[in-house]
């Protein structure tokens, strides 16, 4: 299957890219801890002297063992979505998801991290804003420092879903002209590599992919309602403070 596949070629491609980078995120479309062999891969990036980063949303029934495994495994870097601290709220954001299962998954990483004497992974908690989920940031703040994560942030999240950008919903733009600076930096400095080896333009790939075959197709007109327009003009806002970051990088 697609598991094996990619434990076979992930050697040769670390082998390729180990001294035209330094770091790896062993994630993109999916949760990385779906994958059974994720502490392997982990150790042959690391290995071969790369930083390794993943990122999870950690709503999965783990144990002890797994855990451990993880952080001995040499990922550098763990991110962990926790979007809400009530069940009621967390599933709002993370259908599906148990809030349960991740505070004790990351208790217990933090935990296991200092028992063992390790100094990573560096452990950073994303708390993704809502107006269903902002009032608990604050005691979500408490509660993961006094686990001991080493980051906690947050940020305004996304108003859409994957089905606002199919084809028909979108418009087909043409390439950004260069400047002083490409138009899009990741062609020059990342890439993504998929789990059988093809290499990809950029994490939107499948989305531009779905767009460019409907090119000719028109926008369909999509309904705004004023309730959600305060948190739209916030995620603006917060979108162009990264942007303008990532240019100051």
């Amino acid at each position: 299957g697609n598991n094996d596949l990619l434990v076979m070629t992930q050697p040769r491609i670390i082998e390729q890219i180990r001294h035209r980078t330094a770091s790896v995120s062993l994630y993109t479309w999916g949760d990385p801890l779906t994958h059974p062999e994720l502490p392997e891969m982990c150790r042959i990036a690391a290995d071969a002297g790369l930083q390794v980063h993943i990122s999870t949303n950690f709503s999965f029934k783990l144990s002890d063992d797994r855990i451990r495994t993880l952080v001995e495994s040499g990922l550098s870097h763990l991110t962990v979505c926790v979007d809400g601290l009530s069940q009621e709220n967390y599933q709002r954001t993370r259908v599906g998801g148990r809030i349960e299962w991740v505070l004790s998954n990351l208790e217990r990483t933090c935990r296991f991290r200092s028992e063992l004497q390790r100094d990573v992974p560096l452990v950073e908690v994303q708390y993704i804003k809502y107006r269903h989920n902002v009032h608990e940031e604050e005691p979500a703040r408490r509660l993961c420092q006094g686990y001991g994560v080493d980051e906690f942030c947050s940020f305004w999240g996304a108003l859409h879903n994957l089905a606002d950008i199919m084809p028909e919903n979108v418009p087909t733009l043409r390439p950004k002209p260069n400047g002083l600076l490409p138009g899009c930096y990741w062609p020059h400095f990342s890439t993504v590599i998929k789990y059988n080896g093809d290499v990809i333009p950029c994490c939107e790939h499948r989305a531009a992919a779905r767009t460019e075959r409907a090119s000719r197709r028109r926008r369909r007109p999509v309904a705004r309602r004023d309730a959600v327009e305060p948190d739209r003009q916030r995620q603006r806002r917060h979108r162009q403070q990264r942007q303008q970051t990532r240019q100051c990088d």
